[in-house]
Formats: structure tokens, sequence, C-alpha cells
């Protein structure tokens, strides 16, 4: 689940993980924008490092981190930290990103991003297990240089890598441990490049350990309620962010029926717990991500949305398992 993550809302955000992880979520999840009043926090592993010392058991990830915005070693460096701190419970989960204002502010060119995230992930690898670095790329130099402290998990914490061109998911398949699919798609852009990945992973002799994918959540005991208010704040928060930045996978939506088709998870539990068996068999998915909590939402409700999550969808999926 990804909680609240904005303005001073932090006792609001580890409340909200300390009650999944009560509850049975495997994992939480910090998001990253900058610039922005609500909706993420701009550090996402800073507020990491702020979980792992108030939960015991729930893995931590970023959902996603902007790589090519820092500097491989220090993303290397505070990553281990947090693994440390938490455990050995963090994934990391990188992106390109796409808002050129977020590349001007920290005045990274928006051209050859894709070239520099490669080079980082190859280069963050090498300092999380290898003793003694040595690096020459395009954009990073490093000359014998040792990481400390190395991750506790081993070989290292998984990296997920996110994107949807053919590149991003060439590049997914090589350097990370698994696709990060991201909410913005709807389950038939999900499958178009599902298929890609996958056949990228065949041609490298690979099979995908997970299958995470992120969706908007909204759950009700009553189903009215759930769909008036998912068009209330998810849809409100899609068309002021994604659409209005011009994501290439919504730009072009008009309605709240056009941008929730296919995409959301909304409903009462057994209507979301249908919804998710609807995606787990058609993509194989392991692990959905679940964002609960958005604008104009009070903590009251974001607990509710949780509570119902893991007392009566997730328990379904568990018995599954055993």
């Amino acid at each position: 689940m990804a909680p609240i993550q904005w303005g001073w809302y932090w006792s609001w955000t580890v409340e909200e993980v300390q009650l999944a992880e009560k509850l049975g979520f495997d994992s939480a999840w910090m998001l990253e924008h900058h610039g922005r009043e609500d909706m993420y926090y701009p550090s996402p592993l800073v507020a990491l490092a702020g979980l792992a010392s108030a939960t015991k058991r729930i893995e931590l990830g970023t959902c996603i981190l902007i790589l090519p915005l820092y500097h491989p070693v220090h993303v290397a460096e505070d990553a281990a930290v947090v693994d440390v701190i938490s455990g050995g419970r963090l994934i990391l989960g990188v992106g390109l990103g796409y808002r050129r204002e977020e590349y001007e502010v920290f005045q990274v060119p928006m051209k050859g991003r894709g070239d520099r995230m490669t080079e980082s992930l190859v280069l963050i690898k090498k300092l999380w297990t290898e003793p003694t670095v040595d690096f020459e790329g395009r954009f990073f130099k490093v000359r014998g240089f040792s990481l400390y402290p190395k991750p506790v998990r081993k070989p290292h914490p998984p990296i997920w890598v996110g994107g949807w061109s053919r590149r991003a998911l060439r590049r997914a398949a090589e350097l990370g441990d698994a696709w990060f699919i991201g909410p913005v798609g709807s389950l038939g852009d999900v499958l178009n490049s599902y298929r890609v990945y996958m056949d990228y992973m065949k041609k490298l002799g690979k099979k995908p350990e997970r299958i995470p994918l992120v969706r908007e959540a909204y759950v009700a005991e009553d189903p009215v309620e759930a769909r008036e208010k998912a068009e209330k704040y998810i849809g409100a928060m899609y068309f002021r962010d994604y659409v209005s930045w011009g994501h290439s996978l919504v730009k072009d939506l008009r309605s709240f029926e056009d941008v929730a088709r296919d995409r959301f998870i909304v409903g009462d539990p057994d209507e979301c717990i249908s919804q998710v068996e609807d995606a787990a068999k058609r993509l194989g998915v392991t692990d959905m991500i679940f964002r609960v909590h958005y604008p104009g939402m009070d903590l009251k409700e974001g607990l509710e949305v949780i509570r119902l999550l893991g007392e009566k969808v997730i328990p379904y999926f568990k018995d599954l398992e055993g």
C-alpha cells in the first residue's frame, strides 16, 4: 500500500502504515514528485528510513525514485542505509520520470536520461555487491571506491524498474529484478507492454520472480459510495496531475469513466476481490500495490479503506496462498 505522503501529515503516514502492517499488508511504498503541495513526499528514501524505525515486518519500497535526478553513489549509499535500518526490507523501485519541470529544477538534462539511468543501475549494483568498484561510463566515473555499509539483503535489495517504452522494458528485463508496472496504464496498456517485457526476458533466458502492479483503490461497504468517492478523490487527482502533466497514457482522456475503466480498483470488498483476481489472472501479478489516500480525504477515511482491504480483501488471497 501507498499511504498519505505529503505536507505535515507524517504522523498520519506512520499510523496508516502501522495499521497496514498489523492487518497483513506485505509492503508500503513512497512515491516521488517535486514542487507539489500534496500527494508526494519529495524524498522517498528519507521517508522510508522513518518508516523503517516505525515498522517491523513490512517491506519498504520507492514507487518510484526518479533515478536520473540523482548521483548513483548517493542512491546506493542512502538505499543501503535504509536496508540496514530496516533489517533487509528495502525494494528500490526506479523510473525515468517525465516532468520537464523536475529535471529543470535539478539542472539535469532530459535528453539522455535513459542512458543515464542505465548507467546508474549498473553502477549501483556494482557498489552493492563488489568490494571495490572501478567504473567509467559516459556520465559517471568511480575509481577504487568501496561502499559502506553494504545492504543487508543478499545479493542486494531487489531493483524494480518502471517504464512503458520498448527501451524501458528492455532495461527492466536486463537490469531489473522486476518490471514495475505503474498505476497510469489500463490493463490493456499493461498487457501490451507485458508481452514485450516477457519477450525480452525469454531472450535473456530469465523468468520474473515477481510481477508488481500498482493500482488506485477505493473500497467501501456500499459500492455506490465507493464509486462516488473514487470519482471525487481519484478522478480529481488524475485530471489535476497525470492528464494535465501530459502523461502519454491518459493525456487524451476527458471523463472519469474513461480514466477509471480497466484502471482502478473500486467497489465493495467483493467487487474489489473480483477486480484484483482479474488482473492477477491476466498478468500473473504477484504483488498488487494499492494507493489508498488522496487529497481531500481525512485520516479516518484513509484508515477505513486500509481496514476494509486488510480485513475483507487481503484474507481472500492469503487463503488461496495457504
